[in-house]
């Protein structure tokens, strides 16, 4: 009869212990609404996906000013791509357009981080993202 006991005890001391385990991988996100360019003002910088993948990885840094207008650099193995234009608000996140696509802004806490996450299209349909942290 002690088989089945002790079996007992071990699970319960092995579930006990896996119960205190820092959970692992990234930290949890919250959305965190964008309601001013207060709130973003500011130098972001990142690394830029594109969809479908690319063997090169593009730095983007990113300047808000609290009016929402913006500057982006983004280095490039081909070159520098530079630009600028004016963000707005739109329903706690920024959006802005242009002749050559456009593109969402979402703000997101990650462990007490900020991350600026862009989603961008392309006039020609292709697909970027990146996140950014002051």
């Amino acid at each position: 009869m002690g088989g089945p006991v002790v079996l007992v005890a071990v699970v319960i001391a092995v579930l006990a212990g896996c119960a205190g385990m820092a959970p692992t991988g990234p930290p949890a996100e919250t959305v965190v609404p964008i309601t001013g360019f207060d709130v973003v003002k500011g130098k972001w910088a990142g690394i830029v996906a594109r969809s479908p993948a690319s063997r090169r990885e593009d730095l983007i840094e990113l300047t808000v000013d609290g009016d929402g207008a913006y500057r982006f650099t983004s280095a490039r193995t081909i070159g520098v791509l530079q630009g600028r234009g004016q963000l707005t608000l739109r329903d706690g996140a920024l959006a802005s357009a242009s002749e050559q696509g456009s593109a969402t802004y979402r703000l997101v806490d990650r462990g007490g981080k900020h991350v600026l996450k862009v989603e961008a299209v392309d006039r020609d349909g292709l697909r970027y993202s990146a996140e950014l942290t002051r």
